[in-house]
């Protein structure tokens, strides 16, 4: 059995990144039309915890915040992530975007 994601947020993420969902499906190696039915909730079981780390890695965004069930959820993520950078780790850009 193959194990999948929910990823409710994937929309508002992708937005706050200011990615297209062209330039995010680029990014990601998925196509547009599997942003679409992640974002709008149709057929989220077809999302496989495959295509949703390929995802976060396009977003830059730890995997636990991007399939977090609601924005308290994806604050806790945020709060780890935050821990992560204290610890050293260093964010990089967006597949496909030039760093700044």
């Amino acid at each position: 059995m193959t194990a999948t994601a929910h990823l409710p947020l994937l929309r508002e993420l992708r937005e706050l990144r200011g990615l297209s969902r062209q330039t995010l499906a680029a990014a990601a190696g998925v196509s547009v039309d599997t942003i679409q039915r992640a974002e709008t909730g149709y057929r989220c079981l077809g999302i496989t915890l495959h295509v949703a780390r390929q995802l976060a890695a396009a977003l830059d965004c730890p995997l636990g915040l991007l399939c977090a069930a609601d924005r308290a959820e994806a604050l806790h993520a945020c709060q780890q992530a935050t821990a992560l950078l204290l610890l050293g780790y260093e964010a990089r850009p967006v597949r496909g975007q030039a760093a700044e």
